[in-house]
């Protein structure tokens, strides 16, 4: 399958990456057994937190800590904009 070069859809742009093996992809299954599987009740969340690290370790550029153990990743801009747009994604490590 190929994508031309000059398309300028975000849906092309994704294909275009995914091919080039820029887009990390795993398998979302497997990923959410592991962390249902994970013991981590509250204030011990150390498990579920370095399954998250080693998943997210393809996806992001660096990681952070807070004093609280919540896992940061950040992902830098491959092109700068003039107002940077930030994301953020949330949630729970502790077991439900």
């Amino acid at each position: 399958m190929t994508v031309p070069s000059d398309s300028g859809t975000i849906q092309s742009k994704l294909i275009r990456q995914l091919l080039q093996g820029l887009i990390y992809l795993f398998d979302l299954k497997e990923h959410l057994r592991s962390l249902v599987d994970a013991h981590a009740p509250s204030g011990h969340e150390a498990p579920v937190r370095e399954i998250v690290r080693e998943s997210w370790a393809n996806l992001v550029d660096e990681y952070d800590q807070d004093k609280l153990g919540s896992l940061i990743g950040i992902k830098k801009a491959t092109n700068p904009l003039a107002k940077p747009r930030k994301i953020m994604l949330a949630a729970h490590m502790d077991e439900m």
